[in-house]
């Protein structure tokens, strides 16, 4: 896939999973907006990547706002192609003791995913969504860090073992292919 010069919104951009996916499209030379709810967070990556436009925006508090909603009817107002991805979880598949809430979100997530690829199909609008295993983030390594908790969860992982945040970025983009 071809990155130079697309315009890429990315959320939760300022650390983890999201902050990894902004190094690698600006490696691919994206226009990238970046969001994230930590003004310090947003400060470093533009220190990182200067060319990287953010934006400090809280999308958990306050007003629900759905940037798919608005992303998605800005898309097929001016007829944009393209493609939203959403960064689900593989606990939205499978019970995880102690993440009700979390799974809940993600299975709901999952779903919401489903229902919006079939609704923007029609406009040229892809939508899917990843499902990673847990992922060595700061959030990953609070909530696995313990080998009671995460010996169920490494045993259900191929590799077992935890992703590390650079892997993802491999998930994430694919370079194109040559024929």
């Amino acid at each position: 896939m071809e990155f130079k010069n697309k315009r890429v919104l990315v959320t939760g951009a300022g650390q983890g999973i999201g902050r990894c996916i902004v190094e690698k499209l600006s490696q691919h030379e994206a226009i990238i907006i970046a969001l994230s709810k930590t003004q310090a967070n947003l400060d470093s990556l533009k220190q990182a990547f200067p060319n990287v436009q953010t934006v400090q925006v809280d999308l958990q508090r306050g007003n629900f706002i759905n940037i798919s909603q608005v992303v998605s009817k800005t898309m097929i107002d001016h007829k944009i192609q393209g493609s939203i991805v959403n960064v689900s979880s593989i606990a939205g598949k499978t019970a995880l003791e102690g993440h009700t809430i979390y799974s809940a979100s993600k299975a709901a997530l999952d779903s919401i995913t489903r229902t919006m690829a079939l609704e923007l199909g029609p406009y040229n609008i892809r939508v899917n969504s990843v499902q990673p295993t847990v992922v060595m983030t700061q959030m990953g390594r609070t909530g696995w860090s313990d080998p009671a908790k995460a010996e169920p969860m490494l045993a259900k992982t191929p590799l077992g073992r935890f992703a590390e945040p650079p892997e993802y970025q491999r998930v994430l983009i694919v370079p194109k292919s040559k024929k």
